[in-house]
């Protein structure tokens, strides 16, 4: 996300209970929230993401991502350790603003940059996340061959992301997709995202059946802006 290449993700989606409550969840969430995570040891480092296709496809609007370059089996244990993510609500100390957060951890399965990018001093503005599922198990290693080596960089080519990665969710819970891609931008994002919401816009909540070489993937495209 910033010059770097973790190996593990933690995604944390949230929502305020109001406009006029925003604010101040955001000064505890930078002040208080993101240091006390950090002072875990857990993670490498964290960014925080506005969700611009809430409500109208995406049920929360925040999320944090934390970032980290060990092991994701050590990371995932450690974050056992601590009750299974309960260590998310702060101590007990959950912001009254915020409603509800869903945490999810996912394990990298591969990166693809575009041609000739250098990732050295990168920090991405902008970013699409697409949750997906093979709908054929048997045919599963060929779709995840054909969305690393001809969807990952046709959907960069296409779009002008800078880099794409792919990864595993490692605790997924019922009614999440297996799979993540991340499309990372690095400029401004508003005219890129006005032309996807346009691509995207027929889509029921931002669910489309893509047909693969191994049959069909239904998937989940959400569009993120940096907030901090």
């Amino acid at each position: 996300m910033e010059d770097r290449s973790p190996n593990s993700l933690l995604l944390v989606f949230t929502n305020c209970k109001g406009p006029a409550e925003e604010e101040a969840l955001a000064q505890w969430y930078n002040l208080e929230y993101v240091p006390a995570v950090a002072a875990t040891g857990l993670f490498a480092s964290a960014s925080r993401w506005l969700n611009t296709d809430y409500p109208a496809i995406a049920e929360h609007k925040g999320l944090t991502i934390f970032e980290d370059g060990a092991d994701p089996v050590v990371t995932h244990t450690k974050l056992l350790k601590r009750s299974s993510f309960k260590w998310l609500d702060h101590g007990g100390r959950k912001h009254p603003s915020l409603t509800d957060a869903k945490p999810m951890l996912f394990t990298k399965i591969a990166t693809v940059n575009r041609p000739g990018t250098s990732m050295a001093g990168k920090k991405s503005q902008g970013f699409m996340l697409v949750f997906s599922d093979c709908t054929d198990r048997a045919g599963e290693a060929e779709f995840n061959k054909w969305y690393t080596e001809e969807h990952l960089p046709g959907v960069i080519s296409r779009w002008g992301f800078y880099t794409a990665s792919r990864w595993l969710n490692v605790k997924p819970q019922p009614g999440d997709r297996k799979y993540l891609a991340l499309y990372e931008y690095e400029n401004d994002p508003t005219e890129m995202f006005k032309a996807m919401h346009e691509r995207l816009s027929g889509l029921s909540k931002g669910v489309r059946t893509v047909k693969t070489p191994s049959g069909l993937a239904n998937t989940i495209h959400w569009l993120f802006r940096r907030v901090g």
